[in-house]
């Protein structure tokens, strides 16, 4: 039985996974053809699913972004009576602050980063949520005029995995009111530097838990370790690390 180390190298953090892979050989790790969907997802797969864009998410953030970049929260000011934004209106007011926010970043000549996440609540709430370079406020609130912007700075930690939750939480509430009516759980800007990922194949994950230990200059997140058994029933063993300034 073949099992996988993967490593992940995003930012400030390593994360070690080991994991069954049914698919590994001798020398590589070798990704199928996925067949063609016959029926629909099962809820097993579609939490795997889920899991697997989190781990994506927390990635992207951690490699991307750094203490001082903001959590923007872009509120939608309405009176009583008045109408919800629909999601096409809501994907047009998304579209126009980014175009707007390019601008900004072009004549402040910066590069512009961004990860945005629709919520639409149950009792109809919009907001729209988007992490990104840091930039002057006064210019974010310029750029929308729906409402309030609140504003969260990242801090100096490095492992923005509490963030990555928070966002797929958000995304969860819409995928439950509209479905997949705003697209996938979160988009991103296309000049975002990719976590480094590598596998090897190794012996079963469980010889590996007695050697949880950091590398130089890391420490090891005592939060972050997990073992147990997946949705397929193979024991998996997962840790991550911090880089120490």
């Amino acid at each position: 039985m073949a099992y996988v180390e993967m490593t992940v190298v995003a930012g400030a953090t390593i994360e070690k996974k080991y994991y069954h892979c049914y698919k590994a050989r001798d020398k590589s790790v070798e990704r199928a053809p996925r067949a063609p969907k016959s029926k629909e997802t099962s809820w097993q797969m579609e939490e795997v699913n889920r899991r697997n864009a989190e781990d994506k998410l927390r990635w992207i953030l951690n490699t991307n972004f750094r203490e001082g970049d903001y959590h923007l929260v872009l509120n939608y000011k309405r009176k009583p009576g008045d109408p919800y934004r629909t999601p096409e209106q809501m994907k047009h007011d998304k579209d126009v602050f980014l175009r707007r926010m390019r601008a900004v970043f072009s004549r402040a000549k910066l590069e512009f980063k961004y990860v945005y996440v629709f919520e639409i609540g149950e009792r109809g709430s919009r907001h729209v949520h988007i992490v990104m370079n840091e930039i002057s406020l006064a210019e974010c609130r310029r750029c929308w005029e729906h409402g309030r912007v609140t504003c969260t700075p990242l801090d100096e930690h490095g492992d923005y995995r509490l963030l990555a939750s928070y966002l797929m939480k958000y995304s969860d509430k819409t995928f439950r009111t509209v479905g997949r009516l705003m697209g996938k759980r979160y988009s991103c800007s296309r000049n975002m530097i990719e976590p480094r990922i590598t596998r090897k194949i190794v012996k079963r994950a469980n010889t590996y838990r007695r050697w949880v230990k950091p590398l130089p200059g890391y420490i090891v997140d005592v939060d972050t370790i997990r073992e147990g058994v997946d949705a397929f029933g193979y024991c998996f063993f997962k840790y991550s690390m911090i880089r120490l300034e």
